[in-house]
């Protein structure tokens, strides 16, 4: 399983929706810049690269920080 980070935006340990997951934040950011300058008909690419990103800075995350 792929570790997602947790929750992007903390919420009080009582709620029971904890929200976006910090890995679905990440590359939903970096789907952002890749709209940009890829073909809109390229959405494979876009998602896959994008969750390329989003791993790869979790795991230089966890590699620091661990």
């Amino acid at each position: 399983m792929i570790e997602d980070g947790g929750p992007a935006f903390p919420v009080p340990s009582d709620w029971t929706w904890e929200g976006i997951s910090l890995r679905d934040y990440i590359a939903a950011r970096a789907m952002e810049a890749l709209i940009a300058e890829y073909p809109t008909n390229q959405v494979t690419t876009i998602v896959s690269s994008a969750y390329e990103f989003a791993d790869a800075m979790l795991a230089k995350r966890i590699e620091r920080h661990p």
